[in-house]
């Protein structure tokens, strides 16, 4: 998932493939847009750009393989 204002911005609509950058050791991957998230009344997110994970995908991405969920608690 993505912010409602990213997704304005750059067009993105449910189902786009999307580009993802993480500084965790899988640097880039390309993902399914799944949803689309707002946030209050505006989406206004002062300029920050978000993407929502499930966790075991934020877990491999982020923390790398071989991570189980016991290590992130």
């Amino acid at each position: 998932m993505i912010d409602v204002k990213t997704a304005e911005r750059t067009g993105y609509q449910i189902g786009d493939t999307v580009p993802l950058v993480s500084s965790g050791p899988v640097p880039r991957v390309e993902g399914e847009l799944v949803g689309i998230a707002q946030f209050g009344d505006t989406g206004n997110l002062v300029g920050a750009t978000l993407t929502f994970f499930d966790t075991p995908t934020a877990q491999r991405l982020l923390l790398g393989s071989g991570m189980d969920s016991a290590a992130c608690r």
